[in-house]
């Protein structure tokens, strides 16, 4: 028996198989799965790829000898689009032995935490935060999307430095390295240049301007103070959400909290002044025990194995892959 964990994100989609002890076989890479950026047919294609794709390279795997966890945006919280996902999920593995789909949020915790309780914030194109209590109940906060939420998001800290920019080119502010790296980054010479070009040139705003992100961090890190701001504001509405999911845990003991996303990459950047926020609070920062798509990949495996040991080794093995990877 196979398990294939996929973890599909706002701009790509990661995607992992493993055998029955926890060991990696196969891993891919495709586009996102996000609804609202490929729209059904888009989800369809890519599902229908990453399953063609192990079937084609992976010697001697049947269908039926996979079972899936998959992990998908806007999943058990648009009532439209979940039945939407649902019906391309039963069309595309129809014919493998079992599947279990997910927000992708809920992957990400059963990841970063191995399955034990606490709380999780996710910072990549979009932002949430998801915590699981003792007695297996999910609860999450923010994921509200790009027009009114993704709050410390890569997209918002995106849409921050283009603002920064904006007022560093007419004068509201004093023009930093931002400035110059924005302009280099972009090769353009007039500055309303870059309106033409979100305005009229680009498919995927949202992802284009989560980029962006990186070169604010790469700002912050050479010294730009408008830069490190936006990171500490990023910090400050991660914090929020992290404080909303400790009230709604109501617990006595210590919570441990994990993290993913391409913005945890800027490391001390977002995580020193994300815990000064949560310095009165009883918490343990602890780095991703799992990735998404491993804990996708464990979200399978524990869909037909109840046996409390089986399940161990089978983390252990997963984490032994990890280090090697």
């Amino acid at each position: 028996m196979y398990f294939l964990g996929i973890d599909g994100g706002g701009s790509k989609t990661k995607a992992v198989l493993c055998d029955e002890y926890g060991k990696m076989k196969y891993t891919m890479y495709k586009g996102s799965l996000n609804y609202y950026q490929i729209g059904k047919d888009g989800i369809k294609t890519v599902l229908h790829q990453l399953l063609e794709e192990i079937l084609c390279n992976v010697n001697d795997i049947k269908r039926d000898d996979i079972v899936v966890g998959l992990g998908i945006p806007s999943y058990k919280e648009v009532f439209n689009i979940t039945k939407i996902i649902d019906q391309i999920v039963k069309d595309e593995f129809y014919c493998v032995k079992k599947y279990i789909v997910e927000n992708d949020g809920v992957i990400s915790i059963n990841g970063s935490l191995a399955g034990k309780d606490g709380i999780h914030i996710v910072s990549g194109t979009g932002s949430i935060g998801i915590s699981l209590n003792e007695e297996g109940v999910i609860t999450r906060v923010g994921g509200w999307g790009p027009v009114f939420g993704d709050e410390g998001s890569a997209y918002w800290i995106g849409k921050k430095t283009l603002e920064t920019f904006s007022k560093q080119c007419d004068g509201r502010h004093e023009k930093t390295m931002l400035y110059y790296l924005i302009k280099e980054y972009f090769n353009i010479s007039n500055n309303f240049d870059i309106i033409d070009y979100f305005g009229n040139k680009l498919i995927d705003k949202r992802k284009e301007i989560a980029k962006i992100s990186k070169l604010c961090c790469e700002a912050a890190i050479r010294g730009d103070v408008f830069c490190k701001n936006i990171f500490t504001e990023a910090a400050l509405e991660l914090s929020i959400i992290i404080k909303a999911l400790i009230k709604s845990l109501k617990m006595d003991k210590e919570i441990l909290l994990s993290y993913s996303g391409g913005v945890f990459k800027s490391e001390s950047l977002i995580l020193t002044p994300l815990m000064n926020n949560l310095c009165y609070e009883n918490i343990t920062l602890v780095k991703p025990i799992l990735s998404p798509e491993l804990g996708a990949c464990l979200m399978a495996f524990k869909s037909v194995n109840s046996d409390g040991n089986k399940v161990n080794d089978f983390i252990n093995n997963l984490m032994l892959c990890k280090q090697n990877k």
